[in-house]
């Protein structure tokens, strides 16, 4: 009966040891798959934006591409509203964050820059060196950009 007893003494203590890094896959797992859906959102919202300039950026028969203020205007706010609901698909995204281009002739270029950070402690987690470096943010860009031909 005493070594029963003892067994699950000891497989609490195991338990205690590796519960710390079971949490921390975990949590690490859900980081990676929300930045992989954030990212996902942002090509949609990129070649979404781009279909839509190219569609109202092309004078006339010429096919040559015009960026005019008010198309970049309407194409940066569907890039970060989306539907017109007025909240940003992705939290923290400005139209700032949309930079709409023409690359000369025919070819639009749309490219959409958002601030990753994690959803635990945001922008206050840093990864310790302990004295060997400076701290590692956790928060990094993730960029999508699309280029269409106006047809």
């Amino acid at each position: 009966m005493r070594a029963a007893n003892r067994q699950q003494g000891l497989a609490v203590v195991e338990f205690t040891l590796l519960l710390p890094i079971l949490l921390i896959l975990l949590l690490g797992l859900t980081e990676l798959g929300r930045a992989l859906y954030q990212y996902s959102q942002l090509e949609k919202m990129a070649r979404d934006t781009a279909r839509f300039v190219v569609e109202g950026a092309a004078s006339g028969t010429t096919g040559l591409v015009q960026l005019t203020p008010e198309v970049v205007a309407e194409a940066s706010a569907l890039a970060v509203n989306g539907d017109g609901n007025g909240q940003p698909l992705l939290p923290g995204l400005t139209a700032a964050d949309v930079t709409i281009s023409s690359l000369g002739g025919t070819l639009v270029k749309v490219e959409i820059r958002y601030r990753f950070s994690p959803m635990l402690f945001g922008d206050t987690l840093r990864l310790p060196l302990f004295g060997l470096a400076d701290d590692i943010s956790l928060q990094f860009d993730l960029v999508s950009s699309s280029v269409m031909r106006a047809l």
